[in-house]
């Protein structure tokens, strides 16, 4: 087995294994946990949503299902073949993805099993939703960094309808896409970790839209301002 074949396998089994971790720890906290379990934390780290272990065992889906749809989404886009130029990134992706989801995950299923460790559970203020939103940034963050090297496809980057009829509105959108994802992902990072409950939400808000704007409108721009007779808009 060549080495990139061997680096893709253990890859796969990480992501898989990241996947089934929530799953496999809502099955074994089962008898242990409460009759009603903390499921959602506003931004000051107040519960504001309770559920039952069934509740929180369709959740622990998500790592798997996410893990699912990450590895058969090349098979499924018409520009699949280009998914071999940005492996690495898209691997890197993917383990992000999946760090993020189990991470969350499990956090939810510690807070019901340790409730004598969280502060929320009587009645006070946690750290939960600064962790969550910190982690979120974090994420943004990563995935950021390895925007410009994402080639043309249909399900991951900048998808403006401008970028995937043309290489080089793609390839210049998701330059300038990076170094805005990045920091706008380390600005939602230390939002969550320093900014005031009351302040977060519509700060990452705002931090969030501009991951979107900036790369949408600069897409556009370069549409309406490409040299006539330039590039034909070929397919990849």
């Amino acid at each position: 087995m060549k080495p990139s074949n061997r680096k893709s396998r253990a890859l796969d089994i990480v992501c898989w294994v990241l996947g089934a971790l929530p799953l496999a720890a809502s099955l074994a906290a089962r008898p242990f946990l409460p009759a009603r379990i903390p499921m959602h934390f506003d931004f000051a780290g107040n519960i504001d949503g309770w559920g039952t272990w069934g509740e929180l065992l369709a959740l622990s889906f998500i790592g798997l299902g996410v893990a699912a749809l990450l590895h058969f989404l090349p098979r499924w886009d018409p520009k699949g073949r280009n998914y071999a130029r940005f492996a690495r990134s898209y691997g890197m992706l993917r383990l992000t993805c999946g760090v993020f989801f189990c991470a969350v995950l499990c956090l939810m299923i510690a807070v019901g099993l340790w409730p004598d460790r969280f502060a929320a559970a009587a009645g006070g203020a946690t750290d939960i939703g600064r962790w969550i939103g910190a982690g979120v940034g974090v994420m943004i963050c990563v995935v950021g960094n390895f925007l410009p090297k994402v080639k043309q496809n249909y399900f991951c980057g900048i998808k403006t309808p401008w970028a995937l009829a043309s290489e080089d509105n793609w390839r210049r959108t998701h330059r300038l896409a990076g170094p805005v994802w990045f920091w706008c992902g380390l600005s939602i990072a230390a939002a969550g970790l320093l900014v005031p409950a009351a302040l977060q939400a519509p700060l990452m808000l705002a931090l969030a839209l501009t991951c979107l704007a900036v790369p949408y409108g600069y897409s556009y721009w370069i549409y309406k301002n490409r040299p006539k007779g330039g590039e034909n808009d070929a397919e990849d």
